[in-house]
């Protein structure tokens, strides 16, 4: 007999519909509508460069929590992975794009050239 822990159950759960959600966005928003990895292109033809650089840090978001929510185990050891105030993991959907790109290239899913000037908000 297995028992599991009701708290356990419902954590796994949010991350599941958490980890669903950014796949399904992948899915229908990314990878079926090429258009969207293009809009950017159009907005910097446009000279609408802020609409660009905010719809390219949405897709870098979206990709990243995809990539995370794949390897959640992984993605909550880097040392990186925000904790709360008694020290337990923060869920994946509330990572700020910052932390999900450390957490990244911390476990070299992306390389970084950042150098001193990574993110403004950190």
């Amino acid at each position: 007999m297995i028992l599991r822990d009701a708290g356990a159950s419902a954590g796994l759960k949010r991350w599941q519909t958490t980890a669903g959600t950014a796949l399904k966005f992948l899915e229908t928003r990314v990878l079926k509508q090429k258009k969207q990895l293009f809009r950017p292109q159009r907005c910097q033809h446009a000279r609408a460069y802020v609409a660009a650089v905010v719809m390219m840090g949405s897709i870098l978001e979206a990709l990243l929590l995809a990539r995370s929510s794949l390897s959640p185990g992984e993605a909550y050891q880097a040392k990186s992975a925000p904790r709360d105030r008694v020290g337990k993991s923060v869920a994946l959907h509330d990572w700020s794009l910052s932390t999900l790109v450390d957490v990244a290239v911390e476990r070299g899913w992306i390389k970084s050239d950042r150098g001193n000037f990574s993110h403004a908000g950190h």
